[in-house]
């Protein structure tokens, strides 16, 4: 019977050149994957540029290639809606498409709250807002998402509306539920 001796251990040397080898495949692998990262960043920049004119306003284009145009304001209509939970009342404003557009709308809006036709003291009433949402071929779409919130409110409850302008137009609503008055020394408080 015949006995193999043990394998001989390496030589420190040959354990460099192993550990050498390693790190430059590492190194190697590293700069590649480096590499195809900034070309996949600098064609999908070089896509972007194309196709939206170096601008960052929505490009006009056919409805079928994906290409999204500004929204004719004669083709939408607006509303608000309100809601609440038990302390709160949440405001949205409602923009429908009845041709199911796909389109996008930048404009400023500026939510209100009045009593009786007048401005309520309520802090940061007015609350003015930038709307910029795309709508992508839906019948309806609430903005902003999170809502409008007013919490906390302690004055009369008669005649409370809330109204929004958008440009030239503008629309009321009374509101479903109002805010529970929670503590009368801190005010009434708007969230938007």
């Amino acid at each position: 019977m015949a006995i193999d001796s043990p394998p001989r251990p390496p030589s420190q040397d040959e354990f460099d050149a192993l550990i050498r080898e390693a790190r430059e495949r590492q190194l190697r692998r590293r700069l590649l994957g480096a590499a195809a990262i900034a070309v996949a960043a600098a064609a999908s920049l070089g896509i972007y540029v194309a196709f939206s004119g170096g601008s960052s306003r929505p490009t006009a284009g056919a409805s079928g290639s994906g290409l999204v145009t500004t929204c004719p304001r004669g083709a939408l209509s607006l509303s608000l809606q309100t809601q609440g939970t038990a302390t709160q009342a949440v405001t949205f404003l409602v923009i429908r498409s009845p041709q199911r557009l796909t389109c996008s709308i930048t404009a400023p809006v500026v939510f209100e709250i009045t009593a009786n036709g007048e401005r309520a003291r309520i802090l940061g009433n007015p609350l003015r807002l930038r709307l910029h949402t795309t709508l992508r071929g839906t019948r309806s779409s609430f903005w902003p998402q999170s809502g409008v919130w007013w919490g906390n409110y302690c004055g009369s409850r008669k005649g409370l509306r809330m109204t929004a302008r958008l440009g030239s137009r503008s629309m009321a609503t009374r509101f479903r539920v109002l805010p529970d008055c929670l503590s009368a020394g801190n005010g009434s408080l708007r969230l938007g």
